[in-house]
Order: C-alpha cells, then structure tokens, then sequence
C-alpha cells in the first residue's frame, strides 16, 4: 500500500504561530488605546497588521534556525516547526528569513521613515535574540526583559506612527510599561517547556541558570506588578468589572504559580502555566474591552461595567476544560 505524504501548513503560517500573532496583535490594539490615538486611515492600518506579522515571522524563522536541536529534543513531531517536520530545509529557512527581513524593512519605510528605522532595529533585535556571538536568548534573563519590546513596545510604536501621532500622555506611557511588565512576567515562564532541551545543548536560559523556585519568583513579581500598573494607568475612573478582573489576575497568578512549583511530571506543570497564561490573558482582554467601549462608543458606565463583565465570565468558562486535563494528567 502506497503511504501519502503528511500535508503540511503553508511556511509563512508555521512561521507565523497564529496564537501568538494574535496576543501581539490584541496588545497592538491596547496600546492604541492606552496612548489615546486616533483611527489610522484603513491602508495604514492594514500596513501595520503586515509589518507586525512579517516582523514576528522573521523573529520565529531565526530562532527556529538557531534552536534546531533544542527543539529536536523538546518538540519531536512539532506540525509547526519547519525543521523538525521537514517542510523546509536550512537554506530555505534561511532564505526565508533574509526575504521577511527586507519585507520588514521596506513596508516600514512605506508607512513611515520611523518604521523603517524601527523595523531595522527590530530585525536587528532578532538576530541578537537567536544568533551568536550575543544570543540573548541563552544569556538569563535578558531575553525575557528584551523580547517584549518586539511583542509590546514595538507594537506601540506602530500603532504610533500610522495614527498620524500625537495624542499620548503620561497615563497611556505608564499603561504601555504596565503591559510591557506583564509580559515580561509571562516570558519567565516559557522556558519551562524547554528545560530539558536546553540543559542537554547547553542552552543557559534563566531557568537552567537559577532554578524553578526562582523563574516562578520573578513570573509572580512582573505578573502582579504590570497587573496593579496597568489598573492605576487605566483608572480613574473607577471600572469595577476591571477592578474584578485585576484583582483575580493580581490574586490568581501567585496561587497558580505556587501550583507550578508543586506538580508533578512536565504535562501537570504545563498545564498549569497555561492556566497563568490565560489568567493574564483574560486581563489583558478586558483591559481592551473595558478602554475600547470608552472611547469608541461613550454611553452609560452600567453598559461599559457589563461588556467587560461579560468579558470576564467568558474567560472564566474558558477555565473548565482544564480541569478534564489537569484530571488525566495526574
């Protein structure tokens, strides 16, 4: 019997990892709304969506080509890694990469001399992530206080430049940060999937270097830090329904990193990191709703309470398949 082949994604949709696409493009979103700027005209807009695509695919190629054999190691069978599943070889990853680097670049210009500059710097950015000699991302923990500036600040500056700029005050810098914080707090805990990987191609990650009781530390700190942050950026005036959605957030990321620290086998452990992750999700979404209903659609503050409460409850139900899985991973 004939076997057929496995079919395969498209490249550029490996490279471009859709639910993280989606993160960068919902702070994208926050962002704009935390600085307070006006709608882009629809090309600018669609413009921006291309550049943070291209720029996170570029950024995913490269570090797909540097850590080869760690994800050999780690994600044996992986559908959405080019290398390991073979829909693609080293060069033409390669190619790849050097194509999406100049696609960066040239978009940049044509929205903006800023953007072009800025997407320079962000290639840049992801060479010295992956790539040696620097390779920040083998270097503690610089690579979880270097990569948010690619998944948030860069963003930001986007969002910026094809707004046609001004307004941006004080509140809207201090809101960026705040998110800036939170996830920097979730980077401490990716490598947790990797650990072994890394350990055995000696890769020293801030995990390898101090230890799970330390990572889950420092996640907790940035988590409720960029939390109570982003709350103060945001409010006045009182939202009570993102009052909530701070507190189980600030509240529920330190139980469930405790949780982290006590599970066993690697499947329990990533389980609960990925409960953490759709907690600090579910803030950043209701931060979204909660500003967009406000500036968007003005009307009476019981209406803006019950589109972010609804927010909430919908993530909250997003909850309960975890609890199947947390059951059979034990």
């Amino acid at each position: 019997m004939v076997r057929t082949r496995e079919r395969r994604s498209p490249l550029l949709w490996q490279l471009l990892r859709p639910g993280t696409a989606i993160l960068i493009l919902l702070q994208a979103l926050l962002c704009h709304l935390l600085l307070g700027l006006p709608a882009p005209h629809p090309l600018g807009f669609l413009g921006g969506l291309v550049l943070l695509a291209l720029w996170y695919a570029h950024a995913v190629a490269i570090n797909d080509l540097s850590d080869a054999d760690t994800d050999a190691i780690n994600l044996a069978g992986a559908a959405d890694r080019p290398l390991i599943n073979r829909t693609a070889s080293v060069g033409r990853l390669r190619l790849t990469g050097w194509l999406l680097a100049a696609a960066v670049v040239i978009i940049g210009l044509l929205l903006s001399p800023w953007l072009g500059l800025a997407g320079l710097i962000m290639v840049l950015l992801n060479l010295a992530y992956s790539l040696p000699p620097v390779r920040l991302s083998g270097r503690g923990g610089a690579a979880q206080l270097l990569l948010p500036i690619g998944y948030v600040i860069f963003p930001a500056v986007v969002v910026w430049a094809i707004s046609g700029q001004p307004p941006v005050d004080g509140r809207g810098l201090i809101g960026v940060a705040g998110l800036y914080l939170l996830l920097c707090g979730r980077l401490f805990l990716k490598d947790i999937r990797d650990v072994e990987g890394d350990r055995r191609t000696g890769k020293r990650t801030f995990l390898v270097r101090h230890g799970l009781p330390a990572t889950l530390v420092a996640s907790a700190v940035l988590l409720v830090l960029g939390v109570v942050i982003m709350a103060l950026a945001i409010m006045p005036p009182a939202r009570y329904a993102l009052i909530l959605a701070a507190v189980i957030t600030a509240v529920g990321a330190p139980l469930l990193l405790i949780k982290v620290g006590l599970a066993e086998g690697l499947n329990r452990r990533l389980l609960w990191v990925g409960l953490v992750g759709r907690l600090a999700s579910l803030w950043t979404f209701c931060c979204t709703v909660s500003l967009a209903v406000s500036r968007w659609n003005p009307g009476p503050w019981w209406q803006q309470e019950v589109v972010t409460a609804l927010g909430v409850i919908m993530f909250a139900f997003s909850f309960l398949p975890y609890r199947e899985e947390l059951r059979r991973a034990r």
